[in-house]
């Protein structure tokens, strides 16, 4: 048999110079693939929840995160608006004070002394004024939330959760850099903002940053001519905000963070009250809807003789209001920087000290801050237009002039100090260890202004002062398996020194001096928790308790305070990315929330009767999907489903009872939907031309504890926005031109409300359509 060498060789050579090409195209082929694979890869996230750095899908709470360009994107300029990215996130303001809620969690109280249940955080300071907690994020690096309570690590006052604001610090390895940006909308809408950043030397490194904004306001003042203070469209803008920071890094052991920043708002925001349900008819005095029954209650004890009539005129339409108030200023009575009628004046100035240092076998952190803030406001609650008069039981027909409401002014001063140890990489537990202090020291001068006079409602000073200690550690259990539990032990004191005078002839009469009080709390507070990590999937599971302080009223010293809010939560939840460009986060949870703080507002004298609401449980699902099934296009989607219920009636310090059983917690919408995407569109052959659209639908919520209020007026109703952001980016990638509008198809809802006077229902308009236009330049 003949040995085929040749014919085989001709063969295989011939092959192998056809398949070489084959071969070939084959790795170009596998290539591709794997660059489009890459490309589609989703981000990863780098959050601190837990008081150091973490990819967020290796972190076993619920939070969610976003950098400054996601921010941008999807128009989120300020705190308020960061719910049209989060559906779990409701974020309401009344007077200028905020209220979060996160998963229909949080209290709806207000007023000077009290803190909210969705504890802020700004580079880890404590913000602790309501009136602080509406800003600009003009020079952030992240935000993140965290929904469920933080009894552990952000323990104070977060029994609903956390807001973590990172800024920007500037760093002696980076170069010079800046950004300046400028916005033009309609309601002659300005934003412009700008910040620099760069080295001073090898170890230092500043950055500035300011920022202002203007818009005219976005409800109409009915006000005719010549009648009333002012005839000022209400719901206004006109802030300001600047800011600096020092970085020292003499080697890769030490950094020191100087930061210093002023916040200015000066307008006519978040205190544009409308009445609202004026077809409700409460049976107090028959015949009149629930604002004239308030007007006739607050008429008949200022003029000793009951009233059983009034003719009142009353906008009736969403986005339209009377502001006749005569305030404090305008009386005399004392003297703020305030126009007439309804307006606020913030300042909020912050310095901190943040020094981080690595000791090899853990790194250790200090947090100190000092803050001073003053809020000036007034406001108008029941939105009557001229000729008002009431009519006595003896048929006598008595005309007033003006409105009523109340005129505040609420300095204070903070001062905090924290220390932080974490455990190195190479330790086989993964540990947080630290002390917390903080003070306030405040002051209150409040008025109730009703019909042309003006009247102290409270004068005192107060200081609260708090002090904690905490620690959270993981121990390995397998490769997989690992347990977490933590532990804080906080103790706080509310005191107040009254200082008014019921013989000054501007005293509210009745009101005693009730001298000095004085409330301690103390409180252990836990985190138990099992996870399972094989890489792409993480599964949790635990218990969680938070404990809000109990409170003394600064508004109203006489009516007492309210007791510790405390909530237990029990949830679990997964973290999977399913594939390198889908990621699917779950959670579910169950809430056993007690003592909830809450407040009814005396519409006379302005005081805020502080009480320990009805007990509640609130459970749900937390679903957040991320797809990219192109590099070019990205997909978001999240929801929060919710069954909330208050399962007792509140009692008030009068006695009487608040009517809260079998009642929805405030801020708690049945479902929430937030759907959108970024597509950055093809066809462009220069620069990058992108598409963002985020529609938000929500099933509606209450405002109040007796569910007499929500964004429906005096009902919850649902609404849905639609959010729009066409942008191109030059060849260059350093200027950016975009379009933008939110609430494009002018969906009308409200978006805050409270109940005055026992009677009144007064709510503030959502804003209605907004679009303009913003350049961005980075050198």
């Amino acid at each position: 048999m003949r040995k085929p060498t040749y014919a085989v060789s001709t063969l295989i050579s011939s092959l192998l110079m056809f398949a070489s090409p084959l071969a070939y195209a084959q790795e170009l082929a596998e290539a591709d693939q794997n660059d489009a694979t890459a490309a589609r890869k989703l981000d990863t996230v780098i959050v601190t929840a837990e008081r150091r750095e973490a990819a967020l899908q290796d972190v076993p709470i619920a939070v969610q995160a976003f950098d400054e360009d996601a921010l941008e994107t999807a128009g989120v300029t300020d705190t308020m608006s960061l719910p049209m990215l989060l559906p779990s996130l409701i974020m309401t303001d009344s007077t200028a004070f905020v209220i979060p809620y996160i998963r229909g969690a949080g209290s709806s109280v207000i007023g000077n002394g009290i803190y909210s249940s969705v504890a802020t955080y700004v580079d880890g300071v404590y913000i602790a004024r309501q009136t602080s907690g509406a800003f600009d994020l003009d020079n952030v690096q992240s935000v993140q939330v965290l929904s469920g309570p933080q009894g552990a690590l952000y323990g104070r006052n977060a029994t609903a959760g956390a807001i973590v604001v990172t800024t920007k610090a500037p760093s002696p390895d980076e170069p010079l850099e800046g950004r300046v940006s400028g916005s033009y909308g309609n309601y002659d809408r300005i934003d412009a903002s700008a910040r620099i950043s760069g080295p001073i030397s090898d170890a230092l490194a500043f950055s500035l940053n300011g920022s202002i904004n203007q818009r005219d306001g976005f409800i109409e003042n009915l006000n005719p001519s010549g009648f009333g203070q002012h005839q000022d469209d209400l719901d206004s803008v006109d802030s300001f905000s600047v800011g600096g920071a020092l970085t020292f890094r003499p080697n890769d052991d030490l950094s020191v963070v100087l930061r210093a920043s002023r916040f200015e708002s000066d307008d006519r925001g978040s205190c544009c009250y409308q009445p609202v349900g004026l077809e409700v008819f409460p049976g107090l005095i028959p015949g009149l809807n629930s604002n004239e029954t308030a007007i006739a209650a607050l008429a008949t004890a200022l003029l000793g003789t009951p009233v059983v009539g009034v003719n009142a005129t009353f906008g009736n339409t969403l986005g339209q209001t009377y502001d006749p108030l005569s305030n404090a200023r305008d009386n005399g009575t004392f003297n703020i920087d305030l126009p007439g009628g309804t307006g606020y004046f913030i300042r909020q100035d912050l310095a901190s000290l943040t020094v981080d240092y690595d000791f090899g076998v853990f790194s250790g952190k200090s947090i100190t801050s000092f803050g001073e803030s003053e809020f000036n406001g007034s406001t108008s609650i029941f939105g009557e237009g001229p000729g008002l008069t009431v009519t006595t039981l003896l048929g006598a027909t008595i005309p007033l002039s003006g409105s009523a409401g109340f005129t505040g002014a609420f300095p204070s001063s903070t001062k905090s100090q924290e220390f932080v140890l974490n455990s190195s990489e190479s330790s086989p537990f993964v540990w947080t260890a630290g002390v917390y202090y903080f003070d306030e020291d405040g002051k209150t001068d409040l008025t109730g202004d009703f019909f042309g006079a003006s009247l102290w409602s409270a004068r005192n000073n107060y200081e609260v002062t708090s002090l904690a200690g905490y620690g959270q550690v993981t121990v390995p259990l397998s490769q997989t398996l690992s347990a977490t539990g933590g532990l804080r032990y906080t103790t706080e004191e509310f005191r107040i020194d009254d200082r008014f005078d019921p013989s000054d002839l501007f005293s509210f009469p009745g009101i005693p001096n009730v001298g000095n009080l004085s409330q301690e709390d103390e409180q252990l507070t836990y985190l138990a928790r099992l996870q399972y990590d094989n890489g792409p999937l993480l599964v949790y599971g635990g218990v969680s308790t938070g404990f809000k302080s109990g409170a003394l009223n600064a508004n109203n010293p006489i009516a007492g305070g309210a007791g510790p809010e405390k909530i237990t939560s029990y949830e679990v939840g997964l973290k999977s990315d399913l594939l390198d460009n889908l990621r699917l986060n779950a959670a579910a949870f169950y809430y056993d929330y007690t003592n909830i703080q809450q407040n009814v507002i005396d519409s006379g004298s302005g005081a805020t009767f502080l009480v320990n609401g009805g007990d509640a449980e609130i459970q749900g699902i937390d679903l957040e999907l991320t797809y990219r099934p192109i590099e070019q296009f990205t997909l978001h989607a999240s929801g929060t489903f919710l069954d909330s219920e208050v399962k007792t009636d509140a009692a008030l310090a009068s006695g009487s009872i608040l009517p809260t059983k079998g009642k929805r917690t405030p801020g708690s919408p049945e479902t929430s939907i937030n759907v959108g995407g970024d597509w950055a569109i093809p066809f462009v052959t220069t620069g990058e031309l992108t598409l963002n659209g985020n529609y938000i639908y929500n099933s509606g919520y209450f405002f109040d504890a007796e569910n007499r209020i929500g964004t429906a007026g005096a009902e919850e109703g649902s609404f849905s926005l639609v959010n729009l952001n066409l942008s191109y980016t030059f060849p260059n990638e350093n200027i950016r031109l975009s379009v933008w509008g939110n609430n494009v198809f002018d969906e009308a809802y409200y978006r805050t409300g409270v109940v005055a006077a026992g009677f009144a229902l007064i709510n503030i308009a959502a804003p209605p359509a907004q679009y303009g236009a913003t350049l961005t330049i980075d050198f």
